[in-house]
């Protein structure tokens, strides 16, 4: 394979992501893994279906997949690694919990263009909350991406 493993990210993404390296190009990514054990043929077809509706979007607020990965026992998704964690962890670290209305009307925004973009390609997020809205890095300013389950 191109990638190889290097450590867990730990409860944020329920210890199912670990960060992957591609050999070439050093580049980091997420690497996640969804298991196919017990999974009735319908839901398992629901999946890939989900994986490759994923895979096919392309926006800059939208976190990306890849590459996919499948083998008799899971599916493995290679994604943008977001560094800087959740947006429900940023706004605790605020102080008062609540962001000025000027950073709240950015993300607000982005958020909105991002679902926008997921409804013109006839996709229904179906779990909006501020744990699946990542910031790409750890400043302050940093992008935010919309992401799944």
């Amino acid at each position: 394979r191109d990638f190889c493993l290097s450590r867990g990210l730990g409860d944020v993404y329920k210890r199912q992501v670990k960060i992957c390296t591609h050999r070439s190009t050093k580049m980091q990514y997420a690497l996640k893994s969804l298991s196919k054990r017990a999974l009735p043929k319908e839901k398992l077809s629901r999946m890939r279906d989900e994986i490759r509706c994923m895979a096919h979007l392309d926006h800059p607020n939208i976190l990306r997949v890849h590459e996919v990965f499948e083998n008799d026992r899971c599916i493995q998704l290679v994604m943008a690694y977001c560094r800087g964690g959740h947006l429900m962890d940023r706004l605790f670290s605020q102080q008062g919990r609540y962001f000025k209305e000027k950073v709240a009307c950015k993300y607000i925004h982005t958020i909105l263009t991002s679902v926008a973009y997921c409804h013109a390609n006839n996709i229904v997020h179906r779990d909006l909350k501020l744990e699946n809205i990542l910031f790409e890095t750890e400043d302050r300013d940093s992008d935010i991406k919309l992401i799944g389950k």
